[in-house]
């Protein structure tokens, strides 16, 4: 049987949230508080939220860890922008333009994104 999930390099984790689902705290994992464009950049990640509010809310939050220079390099996506904006998500994450995107299902779950090294699924 093939499954095209089954590989090697990926590893899958289940975390209980330790925080209210609204604050975001959860997220704190994905970037080293204060980051710089001077320091070295962590993992590249996509976190999938539930409601186009839950993905400002998240890249909102995720901001508060980061310079505000490097605010535009974690945003956030949803069907309610436009198809123009989506589809340049994955190129911008693929060439380092950004870190990591907070999105709904519109960018595609499952969607091969290079050099994404963790997914989350917020929420869930």
């Amino acid at each position: 049987v093939a499954r095209s999930n089954d590989h090697p390099n990926l590893h899958y984790a289940v975390h209980k949230m330790q925080h209210r689902y609204s604050s975001f705290e959860d997220l704190a994992f994905l970037i080293p508080d204060g980051l710089k464009s001077s320091n070295p950049c962590p993992m590249k990640f996509v976190v999938y939220g539930n409601s186009r509010n839950d993905t400002q809310g998240a890249a909102t939050y995720l901001h508060s860890w980061v310079s505000k220079e490097m605010q535009h390099m974690i945003p956030w996506l949803h069907s309610g922008m436009s198809d123009s904006h989506q589809n340049l998500g994955p190129q911008k994450f693929h060439n380092g333009e950004w870190i990591g995107m907070v999105c709904t299902d519109a960018l595609g779950l499952g969607m091969d994104l290079k050099g994404a090294a963790i997914i989350v699924q917020y929420g869930v």
